[in-house]
């Protein structure tokens, strides 16, 4: 798939979807300095991870990710603490435009403790989704967090105070990993992930695997605002079927893209995707436009004889 026009002065590539064009901004964040964690206390020679560093809308950047040194201390004095060290702690931190911490959030349980991705939210909050293996994991809130399998997702949605409103999990027998989350124009979420329980329970719903098996496939779904199941999608079949990484377009029009390794992809009735390369490890890359309701509104295959991925969507 490549660039069928390209804005100069606003550094932007026009992709071709159909009859519309995907638009895809090249964005530089020029940091003067490495930012990092003042990893205190014991244990500071243990990872500690930004997996998700998006600019604020109040100035300087937010941060989501892990650490998994006993304390981490702010630029104020004072610190936030891991319990249990080494294994890592969910992590939200915030820097102003000169990279000095502004305030943070830490939480987890007894295992391993992360989040993928954040998001500030047009009611003045922030919502994150990310993943735990801690057997519970106690909110401030009072909400409990329950794992179920091997590793579980969580959605954890702030108020502009930086309070818990409300939780929700994704949780099944295997392994169920957290990827991305965005808003829709009325306050909705898009959220993606992938799992491998042939059943999985997502925000109090029952979902059954297309094709039973231990395959990596991906579930998108959208929630309320206030974390209420609305509708869902399940991609994949017999092989790995990653398509995790959404954007939504202005028209609140749903990109979803990814890889898939299965042979055939049953995405509905009217829409069945071929991988005429048959081996067990060749991916070809996918794209499938969503409207607001979840119909498929078109789908864009790139293909070739080795492998193709599409890693991000903007």
């Amino acid at each position: 798939l490549a660039p069928e026009k390209y804005d100069y002065e606003n550094n932007t590539y026009y992709f071709a979807i159909g009859a519309n064009y995907l638009r895809v901004k090249q964005v530089e964040i020029l940091i003067d300095e490495d930012i990092r964690l003042n990893a205190t206390g014991t244990y500071t020679d243990y990872t500690n991870s930004f997996n998700r560093v998006i600019i604020s809308n109040y100035g300087g950047l937010l941060i989501a990710g892990d650490f998994s040194s006993s304390e981490v201390s702010l630029d104020d004095g004072s610190k936030i603490t891991n319990n249990y060290a080494r294994n890592k702690d969910a992590l939200i931190i915030k820097y102003d435009v000169n990279e000095n911490t502004e305030w943070a959030i830490g939480f987890g349980g007894t295992g391993n403790d992360s989040l993928q991705d954040i998001l500030e939210t047009t009611d003045g909050g922030m919502i994150v989704v990310g993943d735990f293996d801690s057997q519970t994991i106690n909110l401030p809130n009072g909400t409990v967090l329950n794992r179920v399998g091997n590793t579980d997702g969580m959605i954890v949605k702030y108020n502009v105070n930086k309070e818990i409103e409300w939780a929700q999990t994704i949780t099944g027998s295997g392994t169920e990993n957290m990827k991305e989350i965005r808003e829709l124009s009325n306050g909705d979420y898009i959220v993606s992930a992938t799992f491998t329980s042939n059943t999985i329970n997502v925000c109090g719903t029952s979902i059954n695997k297309n094709v039973q098996g231990t395959s990596i496939n991906t579930v998108i779904f959208r929630i309320s605002k206030n974390g209420q199941l609305m509708w869902y999608k399940i991609i994949g079949a017999d092989k790995t079927d990653d398509l995790s990484n959404i954007t939504i377009s202005n028209k609140n029009e749903i990109y979803v893209a990814g890889y898939y390794t299965s042979s055939t992809l049953n995405l509905d009735e009217n829409n069945i995707i071929n991988n005429y390369e048959q081996s067990s490890t060749t991916t070809n890359a996918l794209i499938i436009k969503y409207d607001i309701d979840g119909n498929i509104l078109n789908t864009e295959i790139i293909e070739g004889n080795i492998n193709e991925k599409i890693v991000d969507i903007i």
